[in-house]
């Protein structure tokens, strides 16, 4: 995310930064389909050649402008930038370039700054200008693991046989996977036409409204514990449009948590540290979304014999409705604009300049 947000103009990051997710979900989905026709072992074997696809093509690909100007290479940096336009010339990007040096020169240091500046390099990392938006993002990851699209995603199989859908539960987990795509192709572009504050607050709404809807039809349906062994051959009848409804419910649930929820934080990751910082940034914030993940996914089943299957999904909508505030008060719009870190504490949503950056 970091390479993806200093390589790409400001008014493609959003949409570029977006392809990451839908590359993710993309190979999910993949996987779905073969696992509904072959074995693990098969599939494994099947998609063991990738990584190796993967290191190849990273050889042809430039270091980014902004690390070769931090490393006082401007001539390879004029290079990298023209190659990642098209292959032009260094004389049609001068004006692109000459912006972001001037993005990368020091600034004058403040009381706080200098301060930290005592602790060596280190002390960088003890400014508002980096706690402030490291804490967050690993708040908005927290959030998006424990509102209910990954635990979905995880343990779709089970939960969709324990609805009783009238399809195959391989096949309704497919179904799931390409609502997954769908969502995450229309995050791109509504982050590309409305900005990524809207995307995520109705995202997040929408998985807020699908989790009470969801513990709603559980509790209404007398569904109380997940079962593990429910026989696939007795599926519902297609002729009980009732049926349809749980999953409905959940491939609505899977569309919206893809359309800003589960990208919000990855598409903000590589834009709101500073250069000097967002290596380390981008590296260790990513350890809450997966340790959160972990801990969604380890808890999810014991959440279950405890609070009941619909409890689970109500206690997620209140997880929402904090990711709703988070976004709406905390986060700033990015989008289309040249970022760089404040050390203010964002007092108005509307004004840019008390953010917790800067847009230049």
């Amino acid at each position: 995310m970091s390479y993806i947000a200093e390589v790409t103009e400001p008014h493609l990051r959003g949409l570029l930064c977006g392809i990451n997710s839908l590359c993710l979900v993309s190979g999910v989905l993949v996987e779905f389909l073969l696992g509904s026709e072959l074995h693990w072992r098969k599939v494994a074997l099947v998609t063991c050649g990738l990584p190796a696809l993967t290191l190849c093509l990273l050889q042809i690909l430039p270091e980014s402008p902004y690390w070769l100007l931090l490393h006082n290479k401007s001539e390879n940096a004029r290079k990298s930038l023209a190659w990642l336009r098209g292959c032009t010339t260094s004389e049609q990007v001068k004006e692109e370039y000459q912006a972001i040096e001037t993005s990368l020169k020091p600034k004058q240091p403040d009381n706080e700054m200098d301060s930290s500046l005592r602790w060596g390099s280190v002390g960088k990392y003890t400014r508002k200008s980096f706690l402030w938006p490291f804490a967050m993002i690993c708040c908005l990851f927290i959030c998006c693991n424990f509102s209910g699209p990954l635990t979905l995603q995880v343990y779709g199989v089970v939960i969709v046989s324990n609805l009783k859908v009238p399809i195959g539960k391989f096949y309704a987990t497919c179904l799931l996977g390409s609502a997954e795509v769908l969502g995450t192709i229309s995050c791109a572009f509504i982050i590309r036409y409305l900005g990524k504050r809207i995307a995520g607050l109705s995202s997040i709404f929408g998985v807020l409204i699908c989790n009470v809807a969801l513990g709603v039809y559980a509790y209404t349906n007398n569904i109380v514990r997940l079962e593990f062994n429910v026989d696939d051959s007795l599926v519902s009848s297609t002729r009980d449009a009732g049926k349809w409804v749980p999953l409905l419910i959940v491939m609505v649930f899977a569309f919206v948590g893809h359309c800003g929820c589960r990208s919000l934080a990855w598409i903000l990751l590589g834009e709101v540290f500073s250069s000097d910082t967002r290596t380390v940034g981008c590296g260790v914030a990513p350890s809450a979304y997966y340790i959160s993940g972990f801990a969604a996914n380890k808890l999810y089943l014991s959440m279950i014999s405890r609070l009941t299957f619909a409890g689970v999904y109500w206690t997620y909508a209140c997880v929402c409705f904090v990711g709703l505030l988070l976004i709406y008060f905390a986060v700033p719009e990015t989008e289309g604009n040249l970022c760089q870190p404040s050390t203010k504490t964002p007092r108005n949503r509307n004004k840019t300049t008390d953010n917790s950056m800067r847009c230049i």
